[in-house]
């Protein structure tokens, strides 16, 4: 779960190369967060993320702030960093990593109770959004590498 999606190249490999192993990669964020750009710049990568297996869900409860990981419900994460390059390269961030199972269900229950107020974004329907926010979303790229 996070707010902003624009994680390194690095890792957007590492997450869609899971995705192809059979690894259930799912992703939730807000439909819309407090920063246009970087809903933008996260939006320019939906069709390669989902093409290679990852779920995308978008919040429909307003802005959500999580910012947490579960991993083969064996490891959890939660937190102050985002998957975009400020936080994971630039700004002062502290998450909490365990291996608690209580803690890993804690935080998977919450996921999941996210997602079920969430809606799956539909590939085939990604694909036909409009020429104009295709636009917009190439135009981000080069920042990419700045949020």
């Amino acid at each position: 779960t996070t707010p902003y999606f624009v994680p390194s190249q690095h890792f957007l490999l590492m997450l869609k190369r899971a995705a192809r192993r059979g690894v259930d990669v799912r992703v939730v964020m807000p439909r819309k967060s407090d920063h246009n750009f970087a809903d933008t710049a996260a939006q320019a990568h939906f069709a390669s993320v989902m093409k290679s297996g990852i779920k995308i869900y978008q919040f429909n409860g307003g802005m959500i702030h999580s910012k947490t990981a579960v991993i083969d419900d064996n490891w959890a994460s939660v937190g102050s960093c985002n998957l975009d390059n400020l936080s994971l390269l630039l700004n002062y961030e502290a998450n909490v990593i365990s291996t608690d199972r209580e803690f890993v269900a804690e935080l998977k229950d919450s996921f999941v109770n996210d997602t079920l107020d969430s809606t799956k974004v539909d590939l085939e329907a990604w694909l036909n959004r409009s020429t104009y926010q295709k636009f917009w979303e190439w135009l981000s790229l080069p920042f990419h590498g700045l949020l």
